[in-house]
């Protein structure tokens, strides 16, 4: 016992986390040689890379998705050339930025707790499925660390709000919003946290956030305005909400442009759709395996008319939206992540067991939120991030749920978790209690020079 004392204690813990960390870097780095994105092209992969190597390929299916990805991946296949080799080293590369940037993130969310903020990177570096997706050319790949660098950059500008602090910030969310837009209501919160205090808005702050987005979000809403002659920044979920809406198992779009000069013709079905998420206790499948498919005829010389139309006319009533809700809700929540389920069964086997955790953890989590919430009549920006992505993500979805969407999930999870254990010891505080640095939702607030 006294031997188990002693390993017990803060410098043994920090030594067995920083060999724990050392070690998921050392699979993580390997990862993807053994499994070479290169070598995997199936449907979205090979999807996005096409349109890396096309990079003014103005096919509709090009900007539905957020475009920064997009922009991404041609680089990297102009900088190395395709070279199988080189974009291994650039997905290993990810892999290992991403669990680093997540701990610079929760180093500033506890209060410089160290020991939990190395857990957490060891738990985040050794999640199955925070490395399966390295694998693969997906927008999850820079999407995880963005979030974790705009986290980061967030609680930096937080605790010193330089104009060049609040300008890295608003830089860092607006690249993660460009590559997935799921990440916009994280983006509200943050924003908002940096900018109100008691005394109102700080709307030269304000407007500095805003003319740094829009550096960003012009050219892009112009690049999909160029294709559908819609301005949306963020790429064109349109589709993805109708094939939601419809209840059906796959949607086929049919697009023309230049008064049907140009035409193209399409089928998606995603995976979620005849997969098993409660396996191996249940073989019970979506309501939309069963269904027949959507068909929609889009004139994109019209602008938003033809999709107005079609949403109309493929909307399902209450109880439709209802059940769809419900399906997508237990789709993120227990779904497998397509493509990386794919990986090698190593990896496979303890990701598909570990899905069945994030449930429960989201209940927990919530739970514990709501419970500082009631007793402290006050609230960090960490929780409130998390519960109102969580309510975004199940109440208000735009697209078939699909595992993958969990990924950002995961980690928010993660840390909203840790950030509990924090408060639980009371370490946020002084004189016993959790006091937060929120000027407005705080009934006690010190200034930090």
């Amino acid at each position: 016992m006294k031997k188990l004392s002693a390993m017990l204690k803060s410098e043994h813990i920090e030594s067995i986390l920083r060999l724990l960390i050392l070690q998921a870097l050392l699979l993580r780095a390997s990862i993807p040689f053994v499994v070479s994105p290169i070598y995997f092209y199936v449907t979205d992969p090979i999807r996005h890379f096409r349109y890396a190597t096309e990079p003014l390929f103005l096919s509709p299916m090009a900007v539905m998705d957020g475009p920064l990805y997009q922009v991404w991946l041609t680089l990297v296949n102009k900088l190395t050339v395709s070279d199988p080799f080189l974009l291994s080293v650039h997905s290993a590369v990810l892999s290992l930025v991403t669990p680093w940037l997540w701990y610079l993130f929760l180093k500033e969310a506890l209060g410089q707790d160290k020991r939990l903020a190395l857990a957490g990177f060891a738990i985040l570096a050794w999640l199955p499925s925070w490395i399966g997706i390295f694998s693969y050319f997906m927008p999850e790949t820079i999407l995880l660390p963005l979030l974790g660098l705009s986290l980061w950059a967030t609680y930096r500008a937080w605790s010193n709000s330089s104009n060049s602090r609040i300008a890295l910030a608003s830089l860092c969310w607006t690249l993660a919003i460009l590559t997935k837009v799921v990440v916009l209501p994280a983006a509200i919160v943050a924003g908002f946290w940096l900018l109100a205090d008691r005394s109102g808005i700080k709307w030269k702050k304000a407007f500095l956030m805003l003319g740094v987005s829009l550096i960003l979000l012009c050219p892009a809403a112009y690049y999909c305005y160029r294709v559908l002659n819609i301005p949306s920044p963020f790429g064109f979920p349109e589709m993805n909400r109708i094939y939601f809406e419809s209840g059906k198992k796959a949607i086929k779009a049919h697009y023309s442009k230049n008064n049907g000069a140009n035409k193209w013709d399409y089928i998606f079905q995603s995976p979620s759709v005849e997969s098993e998420p409660f396996y191996p206790f249940s073989n019970w499948t979506s309501a939309r395996s069963q269904a027949a498919d959507v068909e929609i005829h889009v004139d994109l010389d019209k602008g938003l008319d033809d999709w107005l139309r079609e949403g109309q006319k493929h909307k399902g009533d209450l109880r439709l939206h209802l059940q769809m809700l419900s399906e997508n809700a237990v789709m993120i929540l227990f779904g497998r992540s397509w493509p990386d389920e794919t990986s090698r069964k190593f990896l496979f086997v303890p990701h598909d067991w570990l899905r069945f955790l994030w449930a429960p953890l989201a209940m927990l989590v919530l739970a514990g939120n709501l419970w500082i919430l009631s007793k402290h009549r006050r609230m960090d920006m960490l929780p409130t991030l998390v519960t109102v992505t969580l309510v975004f993500f199940f109440c208000l979805p735009a697209a078939v749920g699909e595992g993958r969407y969990r990924k950002p999930l995961e980690g928010l999870l993660v840390a909203n978790a840790l950030w509990l254990a924090v408060s639980r010891k009371k370490r946020f505080g002084y004189d016993g209690e959790l006091v937060t640095r929120d000027p407005i939702l705080s009934s006690q607030y010190q200034e930090t020079c």
